[in-house]
Formats: structure tokens, sequence, C-alpha cells
């Protein structure tokens, strides 16, 4: 996971890919990237399960970041001064992505179904009903381009009309793993 002092080498919740953070080190490492801190078994903690928003973090606990996970994340992300946002998932979601995330700054896009406004307090949120294809899964190539999955058209319609850009992409093979834009994408550079 990416932050703007270094990575932090998360340790995935499913099993069969456990390990994977390990090669994903190396290649930071060769691109010059510090590791500022590592989640330790028995934690775990996927990427898809926070979203950093400018000095506040967001961490889902989810089927795959668990509550020893997020508490060690959480320590790392305080020393580097941000507030700690935790939010429960059912297990029928996925990841926090899927639930949250960054419009641009000061912007949220959020389940109203799932995430409460104190949760949001601070930013101006703009929330839809998450059944079926429609989630907060998306990518912010900016203050106003979004990359959307083809098939979350309610949320591409409304965010369009609140004038962003949007790129739709069919993501269909994604999505039948449970996959979205954010799902394909690690930010390497962040701004502070």
């Amino acid at each position: 996971m990416s932050t703007p002092r270094g990575y932090i080498r998360l340790r995935l919740g499913l099993e069969t890919r456990q390990g994977e953070e390990l090669w994903m080190a190396d290649v930071l490492k060769i691109m010059g990237e510090e590791c500022i801190g590592r989640i330790k078994a028995p934690g775990t903690v996927e990427g898809g399960d926070v979203v950093l928003a400018g000095k506040v973090a967001f961490i889902g606990k989810s089927i795959r970041t668990n509550e020893t996970g997020a508490k060690q994340l959480s320590v790392i992300l305080k020393a580097m001064g941000y507030e700690i946002r935790t939010i429960e998932l059912p297990d029928t979601v996925l990841h926090l992505d899927k639930a949250l995330m960054m419009l641009d700054s000061g912007k949220v896009l959020y389940c109203k179904e799932l995430i409460e406004q104190k949760d949001i307090e601070g930013f101006e949120g703009i929330g839809i009903s998450c059944r079926g294809q429609t989630t907060a899964n998306i990518i912010c190539l900016g203050e106003t381009e979004l990359v959307i999955n083809s098939s979350n058209t309610a949320v591409a319609e409304l965010l369009e009309r609140e004038d962003y850009t949007i790129h739709t992409l069919d993501l269909s093979e994604f999505a039948k793993g449970m996959g979205g834009p954010n799902c394909l994408v690690m930010p390497v550079t962040r701004g502070a």
C-alpha cells in the first residue's frame, strides 16, 4: 500500500494470495520505494480496505482485513499524522472500496446503506444505493475525471450530472471475481 512517505507491506487475507506481498515488496524496492511498515501475522489487511483521503485514513474491517491487521495499520498511519476512521463491513462486501471512494479533494462517493454520516464528517458526500452492479469502486484520475465500470451505469449517470468526465471500461471479467476499477491499480506516488 502506497503512502506519501513510502509503502506499507500488507498481509493479504485470502490464504491462497498470501506471499504476493513479498514479490510486490521486491518490485517496489527496485523502483526505489521505501518500506515504512508492515502488517505481521496474524494480522491481515488488503489494499481495497484502505482509502487515504487527505489526512484521514478510512480502514474497512472486512472478511479480508481483520481486527489485528486494522490495529497494526492504524498505528503506522497515526504516526504519519492520519486520523483513523474504521468502518465495519458486512461479509457480503469484499472491501471498503466497494462502499467508499474519493472523488476529488474533499468529496467522497459512498454507499448510503453501509457508511454513516459520522464516518464521512468533514467531507462532501455523494450517496448512492449499492445494489447489484452499483458500487463506489471507481478510479479518480484528477479533480474531475473518473474511470467507472461500464456496468455501473447509475453511478456514471449520477456523476456525469455532477460535472465529472466519465471514462467507462468493460470490466465484466474482473467483476466476476468481485473486482472493479480500483482493484486494478496501485498508486506508487501520492500527493501529500
